[in-house]
C-alpha cells in the first residue's frame, strides 16, 4: 500500500451536525491529524453577532454570548507530533527546516456543505 492520496481517496476527517445540517470534510497531504476540545475556555471569549443561535429575547440568548467550556473543537492537520525528537520515525525531512533550505508546503482543503434533513443531497458552500 502506497502513500495516501488525499485528492483521490476522500477526506481524512468529517465532522457534521444533525442539528444544524453543517458538514465539514477535511482533506490533506499530512500524515497526522489532531482533534481536541476547548477545555480551557472559561466563558470570557465572546461570540460574534453572526455566530450562534439567537434567542427569542430572553436574557440567556442576548449578546454578548461567550464560548463555554468544551464549546468548540480544534482540528489540526500536521505531521507526527514530536517526530523531531524521535529520529526512528524518520520524520526529519518533514520537520527540520533552516534558512536556505526548501520551503515547507502543507496542502489542506476544508469543504463545508449543508446536508438536508432527508436523503443525502448536499448544497456546497465553498471549496
Amino acid at each position: 500500500m502506497g502513500p495516501y492520496d488525499w485528492r483521490k481517496q476522500g477526506p481524512v476527517a468529517t465532522l457534521s451536525s444533525a442539528w444544524s445540517g453543517i458538514r465539514l470534510d477535511i482533506y490533506t497531504d499530512q500524515d497526522a491529524f489532531q482533534l481536541y476540545s476547548c477545555n480551557a475556555q472559561n466563558g470570557t471569549v465572546a461570540l460574534k453577532k453572526t455566530q450562534g443561535v439567537r434567542g427569542q429575547g430572553d436574557d440567556k440568548h442576548r449578546f454578548p454570548r461567550t464560548i463555554p467550556k468544551y464549546g468548540c473543537l480544534v482540528l489540526e492537520v500536521q505531521d507526527y507530533i514530536d517526530g523531531i525528537n524521535n529520529p526512528e520515525w524518520m520524520r526529519g525531512r518533514k520537520q527540520i527546516y533552516e534558512p536556505g533550505g526548501d520551503a515547507y508546503v502543507l496542502q489542506a482543503k476544508y469543504r463545508f456543505s449543508l446536508t438536508r434533513e432527508h436523503g443525502n443531497d448536499e448544497k456546497k458552500l465553498s471549496r
